[in-house]
């Protein structure tokens, strides 16, 4: 059986047995950007702070609540709005 030891380092590096993993949103900037959403409109249609806003635009790491209304918001999936990506 294959144990992981999950480990966050910082706000945006999640550590998978030795491999760094950084979450983007640029999904996110791309649905918004073809629905022509701004992200005012998308901030109080979603709910979040201001800070949660800018955590997003740093591919900072949010609760997944956040992650989840706005895929609510958005009619969309989690994978259809940001990606996990090796660090390189």
């Amino acid at each position: 059986m294959i144990k992981y030891n999950y480990t966050i380092l910082c706000p945006i590096k999640l550590i998978l047995e030795d491999e760094k993993m950084l979450v983007n949103y640029r999904k996110l900037w791309v649905i918004l950007a073809e629905r022509e959403i701004s992200k005012v409109k998308f901030r109080a249609d979603v709910g979040i702070s201001a800070v949660t806003l800018t955590k997003l635009n740093k591919n900072e790491l949010v609760a997944l609540s956040v992650l989840v209304r706005i895929c609510h918001v958005l009619k969309c999936d989690i994978g259809d709005i940001m990606e996990v990506v090796p660090e390189e």
